[in-house]
């Protein structure tokens, strides 16, 4: 399974609630798949500095044989990277069969199903 992240991540809104008095932002993006509610991979994007419209063009490959579809799912967490304390959590959106709305469950689905083909979707994160 290939997760490709690009164009301008749908985290704006959110950011702009956070981060409403200081104009600034240093968001990137973790995404950890997980099997039977176990984290099997993790990867995580660069951060991009200084921005509430940050733009990713970055591939993250999952190793997927001899695992149940069915039973996987992926947790995509916007962070903001913070240098002297803890990173803020700015949202985060879950995709997969079992978890899914409506929405994430049809790209999902399309994605099982053409496993060699980019299928782009956008999905709103929750914060």
């Amino acid at each position: 399974m290939i997760f490709f992240l690009s164009e301008q991540a749908n985290i704006q809104d959110n950011l702009t609630l956070l981060y409403f008095y200081y104009n600034l932002a240093d968001p990137y993006v973790k995404i950890t798949l997980c099997y039977k509610g176990k984290s099997v991979q993790k990867g995580k994007s660069s951060v991009k500095k200084d921005t509430l419209s940050p733009v990713y063009n970055e591939h993250f490959v999952f190793k997927t044989i001899d695992m149940d579809t069915n039973e996987l799912h992926l947790n995509i967490t916007v962070k903001d990277y913070d240098r002297f304390s803890w990173d803020d959590r700015v949202g985060e959106v879950q995709i997969g069969a079992d978890i899914s709305d409506a929405q994430g469950l049809h790209h999902w689905k399309e994605v099982i199903r053409k496993p060699n083909v980019t299928i782009s979707c956008w999905h709103r994160i929750n914060s």
